[in-house]
């Protein structure tokens, strides 16, 4: 009966009542973002339209519910298509069309034609668009904006033990990405994240209010801050402007709540979304020790003063939480150890925008707060016998002691002493920052565009770490002769107590200035950077350039160089040791960050890409990255920041810090084929593959592989939507392990060591495989609608090694970790 009932449900959520959508709309101009009054907006195969008024907004009404492409034909612009727009009963968030200006050639030759992938004015390659569709229903990632991004060829990420979203992107290292949302720059966007990497647990940005998502992994356009990896430049939707919108989001870990909705008298509109995880229900499915909670949350406000321009407000928070109860193996002392983390990031611009100039202000800032410490949970009263034994054997953990015990005595008594609750220990990592920019951009015609801009910013950098003095454990008195009051055997002791809590500050600024010729099929975009840093009193100039020609039915190709900088990405991880170390050791002394030298990267890439039967996209690119200022590694996982050598005068161990023109090197090279179907219709697919090397120059001169040089990584993604009720789909990824070196037994030493001798990074990890399946419903009442996923991710529960751990004092010489096997997830959305 039970059975019968569930089914008579599923159906009944598959039929439509009365069920109709609205579409509202607005067509704006890709390069100057003015509203293009005029404009025909249709629904393919459903006929139904709509014109821009002056403001380029417009509504198509009366629309049954389904997902559908949608059309843009305005005279003046190329032909527009926008795939996969879900259309819900009642009226559904403003869509914002783009649409490219019809350039004629140098030569009066108009070229006109349709795109669903056109690229922005300062774009020439490297870059991918994705909609809020495609991040909310892509198997394997569970609406994760960075399990989305992995499945990008050249891009490693989820073969850490922890199974984490870390983006490792053209051989980068995982802290040369920067993540942009509406403006505001983070260096993680992810929950349980660490310092110095791109990502965590599972990231904090919700896929459904993304309106689109542009990832860079070359060629960025010179206003991007200065990155060597990736960018990953994020706009989110605004709130409705026509209706007063509830959704309600339940899933097997948490709660989520939006609300949105028009302000008075048309004036713009406002969104707030919240959500709240908590996964000790999927508590079976960990290995940890601790189940997290966490929450996030987004506000926004789009204010319209005038026609031709706006004020945007937004604010996004992010909290985790973790606490851990525990017996310590010392003494049983009953501690505990807590991890918050809190990310906090606004936005206030300004932007006004008409036929030849657009410009926007902006202010924004970051703050990040991380707090690590240990307690002791209770009070203990005064000295107590714990017992009395003649088992002297059974309670002796050293030789010496037994010893002593054999001769004098024959009874042994256990006291524990005093011991005060406290804080063991604790580290405080506190970090903020304001920028201010501005950018500009002039329209001189129909062919030569300029852009500029500038920005200053602030940083604060506040770390603290303390170690309490303690003394605790189990101690023994000898009633038989023995004079000492006791013997530790057990302990855990910290000798000095000491306490540091630094402060550093950052200044710095830059600035940019872009040139771009748009006329027909040959695109140039010529830019210029500069950024300087107080601190470090050092400054990048960057030169790029960029080539783009349109061979129309033979394809596009493109052309980009360029020389990078970023501030060091190791100083994100080396911060504590810089200004906040144990001020008892000598190792501690002051870094001198005069001498510190901005990271560069010099960068070629070269594309083909063309597309095919209306809806199809193939994409070949390869590119050489050269790195010319790194700190070299010494032996794996072991980097060159100082060396050393013995004061006879001081009679001490001096330091020589090596942070001005380190002498590292670092290449990576590789191509890419990317080949997708756009729409997502009744057979969808994508398929990717790369091949490629990342190689470190080691202080012994010699080059070896990098550990994430994987050498080649394969995706296939299959879909279907069987009618606009229900979709699947399955997305298979394949790549070697990490690299990892091999190891011999020193039987001198009685311990494993790396075997240089065969090269460090010689070997791969066994083959990382994951299956993931996803299968969606929906259904379009009356009075809302109702959208429901259940996600497997690792189907087939492949169970490779994926992480090894060096440890030479283990009987193999590795520690290894598996991946987490299956892994379910599901989740329903009701909106209203």
């Amino acid at each position: 009966m039970k059975i019968i009932t569930s089914i008579g449900f599923i159906l009944l959520l598959s039929i439509d009542i009365l069920a109709l959508g609205t579409l509202p709309f607005i067509v704006k101009d890709n390069q100057s973002t003015h509203p293009v009054p005029g404009a025909s907006v249709c629904i393919e195969k459903n006929l139904r339209c709509g014109k821009s008024d002056q403001n380029g907004c417009g509504i198509i009404d009366s629309i049954a519910p389904g997902l559908y492409s949608v059309k843009v034909i305005t005279p003046g612009y190329d032909t527009f298509i926008e795939p996969n727009v879900l259309v819900k009963n009642g009226t559904n968030v403003t869509l914002v069309l783009m649409v490219n200006p019809e350039i004629a050639s140098l030569a009066k030759i108009t070229v006109t034609g349709h795109s669903n992938t056109t690229k922005s004015y300062s774009q020439s390659n490297s870059v991918t668009k994705y909609s809020s569709f495609e991040l909310s229903n892509t198997a394997g990632t569970a609406n994760d904006v960075n399990r989305v991004l992995a499945q990008h060829p050249s891009v490693v990420s989820g073969i850490g033990s922890d199974f984490d979203n870390n983006l490792f992107v053209r051989g980068g290292h995982s802290c040369e990405n920067i993540f942009i949302v509406d403006g505001i720059e983070f260096e993680n966007t992810s929950h349980f994240s660490n310092v110095g990497q791109s990502g965590g647990a599972i990231g904090f940005i919700n896929a459904n209010l993304v309106r689109e998502l542009e990832f860079y992994t070359g060629g960025f356009p010179a206003r991007m801050p200065p990155r060597l990896s990736s960018v990953i430049y994020t706009n989110l939707r605004n709130g409705s402007t026509t209706a007063f919108k509830k959704q309600v989001d339940l899933n097997m870990s948490g709660l989520g709540l939006l609300f949105e909705g028009p302000l008075p008298k048309k004036a713009g509109s406002w969104l707030v979304n919240a959500r709240f995880v908590d996964l000790h229900l999927l508590k079976p499915f960990f290995s940890l020790s601790v189940i997290p909670r966490f929450g996030d949350g987004v506000l926004k406000f789009n204010l319209l003063p005038t026609e031709r321009s706006a004020i945007t407000a937004t604010a996004i928070i992010s909290i985790d939480q973790y606490r851990e109860k525990y017996a310590s193996y010392l003494g049983n002392i009953p501690l505990v150890s807590e991890e918050i983390i809190k990310q906090y990031g606004g936005i206030t611009s300004w932007n006004y925008a008409d036929e030849k100039l657009s410009n926007t202000i902006s202010f924004s800032g970051t703050k990040t707060y991380r707090n690590n410490f240990e307690d002791v949970t209770h009070f203990y009263g005064p000295v107590t016998v714990l017992e009395d034994t003649l088992n002297i054997s059974e309670h002796s953990r050293n030789e010496n002691i037994t010893s002593v015990l054999v001769e004098e005595a024959d009874t042994l008594r256990f006291y524990r002493e005093t011991f005060e609750k406290k804080r063991l220990w604790g580290a405080l990592d506190k970090r903020w920052q304001i920028i201010i920019k501005d950018d500009a951009s002039l329209r001189l015609n129909d062919y030569h565009r300029l852009s500029g801009g500038f920005n200053a910013g602030y940083r604060r950098y506040r770390i603290k770490n303390e170690y309490s003095y303690s003394s605790n454990g189990e101690f023994a008195v000898y009633p038989g002769g023995f004079d000492s009051a006791g013997i530790y055997f057990n302990q855990w002791r910290v000798d000095e107590s000491w306490q540091a809590d630094s402060i550093l500050d950052l200044k710095n600024a830059g600035g940019y200035l872009e040139y771009v010729l748009n006329a027909g099929p040959l695109k140039m975009v010529a830019g210029l950077r500069g950024d300087y840093y107080d601190i470090i009193t050092d400054y990048g100039i960057s030169p790029r350039l960029g080539l783009r020609l349109n061979c129309s039915r033979f394809g596009t190709v493109a052309l980009n160089g360029g020389v990078y900088y970023q501030f060091p990405a190791e100083f994100s991880e080396l911060i504590s040791e810089i200004i906040a170390s144990n001020p008892n050791e000598f190792s501690s002394r002051e870094v001198p960050l005069d001498d510190v030298r901005l990271q560069r990267c010099q960068q070629t890439v070269i594309s083909y890409e063309k597309e095919f039967a209306g809806d199809h996209v193939f994409t070949c690119e390869t590119y050489y990255k050269w790195y010319d200022r790194e700190y070299p590694y010494v032996s794996p996982g072991m980097r060159q920041y100082v060396t050393t050598y013995y004061n006879e005068n001081t009679n001490r161990r001096e330091f020589i810090w090596k942070l001005s023109d380190p002498e590292g090197k670092k290449k990576s090279y590789g191509i890419e084929f990317l080949l997708q179907k756009r729409k997502y219709d009744r057979l969808y697919y994508s398929g990717s593959f790369s091949l490629f090397s990342i190689e470190n120059k080691y202080t012994d001169g010699k080059w070896y592989h990098d550990e994430m040089d994987v050498g080649k990584t394969f995706g296939l993604s299959i879909g279907s939507n069987i009618n606009k009720h229900h979709g699947v789909s399955i997305r298979m990824q394949l790549y070697n392990g990490r690299r990892y070196s091999p190891i011999v037994f020193n039987q001198l030493e009685d311990r494993y060591e790396i075997d240089s001798t065969s090269g460090y990074h010689s070997r791969h990890l066994p083959l990382f495989a994951s299956l993931n399946l996803r299968y969606t419903f929906k259904a379009f009442l009356n009075r809302g609608n109702i959208t429901g996923y259940l996600e497997v991710m690792n189907l087939l529960n492949s169970m490779p090694v994926v992480e090894r751990y060096f440890d030479r004092y283990s009987r193999t010489g590795f520690k290894d970790y598996e991946s987490n096997g299956i892994l379910p997830v599901a989740g329903i959305t009701v909106d209203f």
